[in-house]
Parts: structure tokens; C-alpha cells; sequence
């Protein structure tokens, strides 16, 4: 027998019987394991699906709490004035909250004060009312505790995106109920709620939990007291008999640390036990496939390596015969295994070495002369070009140490610009940003002169300081960007020349394209790198310049009434709280209040539309400012209310400050009806006013109010709504 035969065989039997042993001991391991370990999965499967509800509950209860103290559900209790803010603060809650479908805004009463993707009729005649009333009667709803009601109602889950992706239409839910409070009193003293927030949650989304995780052949049921209240589609069940059906329950309680009670229900899991079974079938189907692919290219690859080992042995034999025979020339042969026939071989082939070694040693002789006659010459060129590269050495090391200034230089400018972003966020006021900033570009310039012009905005005047220019040029160059600025605003020149004296312009540009100032430098030249770094810092100008303007225009419209211009209540407090502390200081200074209430607003707006009750407005505040003195401010408090705040307000200019405005009463005004026609109707307010001479400072205010209605009362004596009008309308 050969050898490379052998080696063939023994190559084929370690590719194929370790292989194909270790699949069988695989496939049968895998399916006993598989079936032991089936039942243990789906227990730790359905522990897994139930931590992770009651995990994702126990967030949303932490969450719910910290949103029920939120200060704009009180204020919406206390004034609708913030319900927005409140709807807005529910809207943003239920958006960031998966668990709840819709919020709740309730009274003490639990009528609801505003809703989030809510049915208030739905709430409003469902059982979820009667048992929250119920629980509330019952004293089961605590202080910073959360009350969990069930309820079953189609109108209370509205149909969603994650009914429709999961096919699912079930109305039960779970409504969270927490107490609202307004302020918190001393330890121990009882309080009453001032009304409440309820979440809802509808089942669907705690279906959605667990759903995502859900293989195949496996189906979830949300039950209560054994009825199915959500559960996946059963269409891949239909035909499997029950025997089939591997079943697992578990526990499903509701609660957290903040809830007072618990709501229980049951988690049911069904597997498809022949289903897993089919899959592992597959899957053994698919390895053993791979198993008899692997052996056919292990029998391919074992012959293969057989035959490439084999290669040598054979070659080998055929040399032996050759030498055998005398032929002991192996030209062309690439393996020679004999040791005698290698040292034969060498003795033979060592004569006609050394010839070629002795040709080669004269050959090399000959370059050797060659490279000697040209070293002298080439000695000659490198002296030559050593001396040239010494020369561009140096030249090179000067232009490095320039570079190296300009980088240092440039280094400690972005570094100052970096300290001065700092400190500009902390200005507050234009003539701080320029005062910073021209101190900060007149030392990192080394001196040079520099100017900064902010442009005239709604809320700013112009702002325009230089440091370091002459008076002349000063005045120069303010006249000259004037006037180029009153011409095209935002096409001004790169540079101005004055006298030879050349002055570098930047523009000021706001993110929105607007034109809010110039920085100017007087000198001869400045290089990109700095002209790029001066950029930079007219950016950061422009940046807090539109902020403070951003800034004063926000705190103009928080302070302003949108419909008469008038300032408005926030207005109104500041200026008072400065009156009270003048009058603190000066008690001779006299302050005094005048609280007017428009007479016949709501018929207006009735019988004429809201556009002429917005006229009716606008013309009883020219009424109102002809009266004033320019020393008095008039504030628009809300609706057809109004305040009037007058400066050394002693009872007897109080006085004919009120004789005034009785003159401007039952002026006419001139209103279009729907058909067409126009009717006169007269502008009525009444008034009613206190002074500090008479009233405390802070009983002011109260006392001009009901003064106020005492008049207003007195009007309606005089002026009695007509009988067939009482059915349409009601008077302010």
C-alpha cells in the first residue's frame, strides 16, 4: 500500500467522523433540552411581561405625582386666566406619558375644568364619575395619594394608533385619580382638596407592553375576576386543538408607592407547544442539511489536501527510479529527498560556482573603479548643495519663527474673544456690550483705534462709542455712517478713507438678516487672519446685541395690552408696588386709584358683534386718556375693566379728576347693525376712586372697586334694562 494512499484515507476519516459525530450529539442534546426547558420559559416569559407593567405603572405613578404639583393646574383652578397654561402642561404630559390616553382637569365638585384628548359628555355620564364621587364621599381619596378606579367604556378610550396597529377594541381602562391642593398650611390642620387630576389609562396601551415582545406562536389575555377584558387576535390559534395549548398564569396587581389601593387582575400566556416543536424541527431540518453539506466538502477538501501531499512522495519516486537507472541529471526537478545524491550534486554544480563567482568579482572590480572616478565629482556637488540647503535653511527657520509669532499672536486673540463671549452673555444693556467691547479690541489690537455704532431699534436708541480716535475723526466717522446707513443700510463699503487715515468697517447682522450696528478699526492694513477673527467677534456682538433687543421686546409685550396698547394688570402691580414704596419713603407724595367698569359691554357685543364691542373698548379708552393728566397712567385690567393710577393723588385732585370724567360721559358713539343701518349708542362707564389721604395704601385698590360698583349699581337704577330685551341680554 502507498503511503500517499493512506494518508488520503486518514485525512478523510478526521474530516468527516468527529464532524458527524458532534452533530448528532448536538441535534439530540438541543431537542431533549428544548423540550425540558419549554414550560420554564414560559413562566420566566410571563414573570418578565408582568415586572415590565408594573415597572412602566410604578414610572408613570412617580411622573403623575411630580405633575400634579405643577403650579399651573392651581392657577387654572383659581382663574381661567391659566387654563391655557395648564392645557398646555396636560397636552405635553400625556405626550411624553405612553400609558395615558387623555387628562382631566376637575373642580372640588369633580366638573370638569379642562381635558387633553378627553369626552367630557362621555365622563360626564359614565360610572368612572359615581365612583370617583363615591370615593371622595367615602374620604378614600388622601393627600398625595393616588385613587385607582376601573371603569368599561368605549367613549372614555378613544380609538387610537395603537388600536389600530394591534387590532384591538377593548373599553376597559384604569382611571387615576389625585387630589389638588392650593397652598400647604401648618402640620397637622386638615385641608379640602381645591379639585383634582385624573389620568386614564386605557388597557390597550398595557396590551402594547407586552404585545412587542410576543413571538409568533404565542398569545396574551389581560383577565379580571376570569373575564378577558384585552387579549391578541386569535385567528393563528383557531385550529389548534387544546391539548395543544400550553397555558401559564400569573399576578397582575396595579399600584406603587403613591396609590391607596391596588387593582388586581391576571396575566394568561398560551404557547403552541407543536408550534415550538415545528420550529426546532426546522431548525434540526436546516442543521442537518448544513451537517451533509459540511461533510461533502470535507470528503472534497480531504481529497484535495491528499492529493497535494501526495505530490511530493510521488515525485520523489520517480526521481529514485531515475537515479537507479544512472541518469543522475534531475533538470527541472524541484524535490530531491536524498541526502547522497544532494552532496553529489553539490560537488558537481561547485566548479561551475566559483566560475561565475571569479566573473562576477571582476565585474565588480570594474564598477568599483567607475564609482571611485565619479566620487570626486559628486563631493563637488554636494559641498555646492550643501551650501545652497544651508541657505534655505535659514530662510526656512525665519519664515517659521515669523509663523510661529503669527500663530501665538492669533492663539492669545481667540483666547481673549473666548473670555469676552463669557462676559458679553452677562451684559444686560447696550452700553454695557460697547463699553466692553471696545475695551477689550483696543488691547488685544495693541491700541489701535476702534469705534462701535449700534443702530436705532423699536426699543433702543442709538448707541455709538470710540476709543482711542481723535475728536475729529470721532465726529467724522459718526457722520459718515449716518448717512450711509440712512441711504442703503446693509450695503456699506469694506473701508472708509479719511484724510489717508483708512477706517475698517464690519456689519452688524442678525440671525434674521436684520442690520444692527457697525465695528470700525482705523488701520493701514489688517491681514485675513485677522480680519477673519475680527468677524468672529462682530458675530458675538450681533449674537447678544438681537438678544437684548429679543429680551426688551419680550418684557414690552408682557407688560402691554394687545387690543388698546394700554399697559395691562402686570403693568398695573409693578406700578403700584413703585407707588407704595415712594409714598413709604415720601408720605406726602399722595396716591390714588380710580378702578372704571364699562356700562353695556355684553349688550354691544350681543347686538353689534365683538368687533364693535372691541370698538366700543378703543372709544372709551379715548375717552378716558382725554381726561388723565400726562402724569397718570391708565391700564387696561381685563374685559371692560380698567384702572387709573394718579401721581400726587390727594382726595381733592382725585375729585376733579372724577368731575372731568363725568363730563365725557353719555358721549355717542356710532355703531353698524346687520342690517345695515347705523345707531348711536352712548359711552358709559362707572367710576369709582380712593385716595391715600383717606384709605391705607393697601386698602386702596379695594376700596376705589367697590366704589365702583356702588355707581355702577346706581347706573342701572337710573338705566333699567328694557323687558324684551332681558331674554337676549345681560349687562356687564
Amino acid at each position: 500500500m502507498k503511503i500517499r494512499h493512506l494518508l488520503g484515507i486518514v485525512i478523510l476519516a478526521a474530516a468527516v467522523v468527529p464532524s458527524v459525530t458532534i452533530s448528532l450529539m448536538l441535534l439530540d442534546r438541543q431537542y431533549k433540552a428544548t423540550q425540558d426547558s419549554m414550560e420554564q420559559e414560559l413562566t420566566r416569559v410571563l414573570f418578565s411581561m408582568s415586572q415590565d407593567i408594573r415597572f412602566k405603572f410604578s414610572i408613570f405613578s412617580t411622573n403623575f405625582k411630580l405633575f400634579s404639583s405643577e403650579r399651573y393646574l392651581i392657577q387654572a383652578l383659581d382663574s381661567f386666566l391659566f387654563v391655557s397654561n395648564a392645557h398646555n402642561s396636560m397636552l405635553q404630559f400625556v405626550e411624553q406619558t405612553p400609558l395615558v390616553s387623555s387628562l382631566y382637569l376637575l373642580d372640588s365638585e369633580l366638573h370638569v375644568v379642562d381635558e387633553v384628548l378627553g369626552d367630557i359628555p362621555s365622563y360626564e355620564s359614565s360610572q368612572l364619575l359615581s365612583d370617583a364621587k363615591l370615593a371622595v364621599a367615602s374620604g378614600l381619596v388622601r393627600e398625595k395619594q393616588q385613587y385607582l378606579i376601573e371603569f368599561d367604556n368605549n367613549n372614555l378610550v378613544r380609538p387610537s394608533r395603537i388600536k389600530q396597529q394591534l387590532n384591538t377594541e377593548s373599553p376597559f381602562g384604569a382611571a387615576v385619580l389625585m387630589p389638588l391642593y392650593f397652598h400647604s398650611l401648618q402640620e397637622g390642620l386638615t385641608r379640602e382638596p381645591a379639585g383634582y387630576i385624573l389620568a386614564v389609562l386605557p388597557f390597550d396601551v398595557v396590551y402594547k407592553i407586552v404585545a412587542d415582545n410576543l413571538g409568533t406562536d404565542e398569545l396574551i389575555e389581560i383577565l379580571h375576576d376570569d373575564e378577558i377584558i384585552v387579549a391578541s387576535p386569535r385567528i393563528k390559534f383557531v385550529e389548534l386543538e387544546h391539548d395543544d395549548l400550553m397555558v401559564e398564569r400569573d399576578v397582575l396587581p396595579l399600584a406603587s408607592d403613591y396609590t391607596s389601593n391596588q387593582l388586581e387582575y391576571m396575566l394568561q400566556l398560551h404557547v403552541s407547544r407543536s408550534a415550538r416543536m415545528l420550529q426546532l424541527q426546522e431548525s434540526m431540518n436546516a442543521l442537518t442539511l448544513g451537517i451533509a453539506i459540511a461533510i461533502c466538502l470535507s470528503v472534497l477538501v480531504a481529497f484535495l489536501v491528499a492529493n497535494w501531499l501526495g505530490t511530493p512522495f510521488k515525485q520523489l519516486s520517480e526521481i529514485l527510479k531515475r537515479f537507479g537507472q544512472g541518469h543522475y541529471s534531475s533538470k527541472g526537478e524541484k524535490f530531491k529527498f536524498s541526502e547522497f545524491e544532494d552532496v553529489r550534486q553539490l560537488l558537481s554544480e561547485m566548479g561551475k560556482t566559483i566560475r561565475m563567482q571569479l566573473d562576477s568579482l571582476h565585474q565588480k572590480n570594474e564598477e568599483l573603479q567607475r564609482i571611485d572616478d565619479l566620487k570626486g565629482e559628486y563631493l563637488t556637488k554636494v559641498r555646492a548643495l550643501n551650501e545652497q540647503l544651508e541657505a534655505r535653511v535659514a530662510e526656512k527657520t525665519k519664515e517659521l519663527s515669523e509663523t510661529a509669532a503669527r500663530e501665538g499672536r492669533s492663539r492669545q486673540i481667540l483666547q481673549s474673544l473666548q473670555r469676552l463671549s463669557i462676559e458679553l452673555q452677562q451684559c444686560g444693556e447696550h452700553a454695557d456690550v460697547t463699553e466692553l467691547c471696545l475695551n477689550q479690541l483696543h488691547e488685544l489690537f495693541d491700541d489701535v483705534p476702534v469705534a462701535l455704532l449700534i443702530a436705532t431699534s423699536r426699543n433702543t436708541e442709538r448707541q455709538f462709542q470710540s476709543l482711542g480716535l481723535m475728536a475729529e475723526d470721532e465726529q467724522w466717522l459718526l457722520a459718515e455712517l449716518k448717512q450711509r446707513i440712512a441711504n442703503q443700510r446693509q450695503s456699506l463699503p469694506e473701508t472708509l478713507v479719511n484724510e489717508g487715515k483708512r477706517f475698517y468697517l464690519f456689519d452688524l447682522i442678525s440671525r434674521t438678516h436684520n442690520f444692527l450696528g457697525v465695528l470700525a478699526f482705523q488701520l493701514d492694513e489688517v491681514s485675513p487672519q485677522e480680519r477673519d477673527i475680527v468677524r468672529v467677534f462682530a458675530k458675538q456682538i450681533s449674537v447678544i446685541t438681537e438678544t437684548i433687543e429679543l429680551t426688551s421686546e419680550l418684557e414690552l409685550a408682557a407688560r402691554t395690552d394687545e387690543l388698546t396698547d394700554l399697559p395691562n394688570r402686570k403693568a398695573f402691580n409693578e406700578s403700584f408696588e413703585r407707588s407704595r414704596n415712594i409714598l413709604e419713603r415720601y408720605p406726602n407724595n399722595h396716591v390714588g386709584i380710580f378702578v372704571i367698569d364699562a356700562n353695556g359691554l355684553k349688550r354691544v357685543n350681543d347686538q353689534f358683534g365683538h368687533d364693535a364691542g372691541d370698538q366700543f373698548i378703543k372709544a372709551i379708552v379715548e375717552v378716558l386718556l382725554h381726561s388723565c393728566r400726562k402724569t397718570d397712567q391708565l391700564f387696561r385690567m381685563g374685559g371692560d375693566e380698567f384702572a387709573l393710577l394718579v401721581q400726587e393723588g390727594t382726595i381733592a385732585s382725585c375729585e376733579r379728576l372724577m368731575a372731568r370724567l363725568a363730563e365725557q360721559q353719555d358721549q355717542q358713539l356710532a355703531l353698524l347693525q346687520q342690517d345695515g343701518s347705523s345707531k348711536q349708542i352712548p359711552i358709559s362707564f362707572s367710576v369709582g376712586y380712593a385716595s391715600s389721604e383717606e384709605v391705607d395704601v393697601s386698602h386702596l385698590f379695594h376700596r376705589a372697586d367697590e366704589r365702583m360698583y356702588e355707581a355702577k349699581d346706581t347706573y342701572y337704577k337710573q338705566h333699567p334694562i328694557e323687558p324684551d330685551s332681558l331674554s337676549k341680554t345681560r349687562f356687564s
